[in-house]
């Protein structure tokens, strides 16, 4: 596979995604083989025993490596070279590049992140090709460890297809629930389609532990955000979406996310239904997970955070109830294909309601790489923007 450089969306600025600053240095290489690897090389691929050993509770040798190594030797597998590592302070990522990766290397890399002590916070795969029984594997290591926070599924080389997309899909769906504690999720740059992303998206409605979402650098249209929009509306854990690189016209501005954040969007006895049964049931996952710190607790494992209760989505305006959701910090909208007309609408009802509330921080609402040249009376309007409650971030040369 091609090497895929990387570039950050604006929202995990260091300000914004406090995630430890990786350097050079601070990668630790495989462990050395004399054999040499190939993604047909193993033969044990572990399939008949990954879950069991996922259940034992294992010390970990003291670091990643270590425990990666154990696993190797205990398999007779030849260490996969593309699988690295890397330590920050007090904690570690795993990393896997530019490969097609075998399942016995894969296998025992997610084994070595879930040994008792484990300090791994973070997978990425990049650019590599991933099976359906590669994501199935890793949704059931994830779920086990609880501490891994970040999650980088970027640039594979998936082809889905009509007789593939509902094994891949529902092999994805599980790591978008909040029993995985991930609160980071990118599945940038894979050309996912609509079809594909909007189960994913639609069940973000039930997980309230997500802060960050990148669906950059895909094919999704209006159609998706739309239902992702529609799951957040009654959330407010989610604060930070990447949408750059899409095919948005800007449809979803107006239909759904300005009366979202405006609060003009009339609040059903549903939607009233809804957020007594979200309290209910992060009350009653916060109960599961003190039950299941004392055993983690016991095993020597660290203890899970407990879930934070939704904050307030449904206001009285006007006499009567509305949905009003100002907990977002961040929309990148960078380099899609948003119709002037749309961009304009949203813009001018933000400034009309920039006296409705103010919060502690300003929301960033970014839109770089437009491709349409805007006319000069528009670009006026977007440049001379200002509002307590929102940020636009445009190009540097249209500033």
């Amino acid at each position: 596979a091609m090497a895929v450089s990387e570039q950050e969306p604006f929202f995990t600025k260091k300000n914004l995604l406090q995630m430890p600053n990786k350097t050079a240095s601070s990668v630790v290489t495989p462990p050395s083989t004399t054999e040499i690897w190939s993604y047909t090389a193993n033969t044990d691929d572990l399939s008949s025993n990954f879950t069991s050993l996922l259940d034992k509770d294992l010390a970990t040798k003291g670091s990643w490596r270590q425990d990666y190594e154990f696993y190797c030797s205990q398999f007779n597998i030849i260490p996969c070279p593309f699988i690295k590592s890397s330590i920050e302070s007090d904690s570690e990522s795993c990393r896997v590049a530019n490969c097609i990766v075998d399942l016995s290397s894969w296998r025992a890399m997610l084994l070595a992140c879930c040994t008792v002590g484990s300090k791994v916070c973070e997978i990425s795969v990049h650019a590599s090709q991933l099976s359906v029984h590669h994501l199935t594997d890793l949704s059931k290591a994830i779920e086990k460890s609880g501490l891994i926070r970040v999650l980088k599924l970027q640039y594979l080389s998936i082809e889905v297809t009509a007789e593939n997309s509902i094994a891949y899909s529902n092999a994805i769906r599980p790591l978008f629930n909040d029993t995985m504690n991930l609160e980071y999720i990118s599945i940038k740059g894979n050309n996912f389609g609509d079809e594909f992303v909007q189960p994913l998206v639609a069940s973000l409605c039930k997980n309230f532990r997500l802060k960050f979402l990148n669906l950059s650098g895909n094919v999704l249209s209006d159609v998706t955000v739309l239902e992702l929009f529609s799951a957040l509306r009654l959330t407010t854990n989610l604060t930070d979406i990447c949408l750059a690189d899409n095919n948005l016209s800007g449809d979803c501005l107006n239909k759904l996310l300005a009366p979202i954040l405006l609060g003009n969007e009339i609040a059903t006895a549903d939607d009233e239904a809804i957020v007594k049964a979200n309290t209910k049931y992060v009350t009653d996952r916060n109960k599961n997970i003190k039950e299941t710190n004392k055993k983690r607790k016991k095993a020597g494992y660290l203890e899970w955070n407990e879930l934070a209760l939704s904050g307030e989505c449904i206001v009285k305006k006007d006499g009567k109830l509305q949905v009003f959701n100002r907990s977002f910090k961040s929309f990148d909208f960078s380099r899609n294909t948003i119709q002037t007309e749309q961009l304009l609408l949203f813009v001018r009802d933000l400034k009309a309601a920039s006296d409705i509330s103010v919060s502690s921080s300003k929301m960033a609402m970014v839109f770089k790489g437009l491709p349409n040249k805007l006319p000069p009376d528009a670009l006026a309007e977007m440049v001379s923007f200002n509002s307590p409650w929102v940020e636009l971030v445009l190009d540097s040369n249209m500033n």
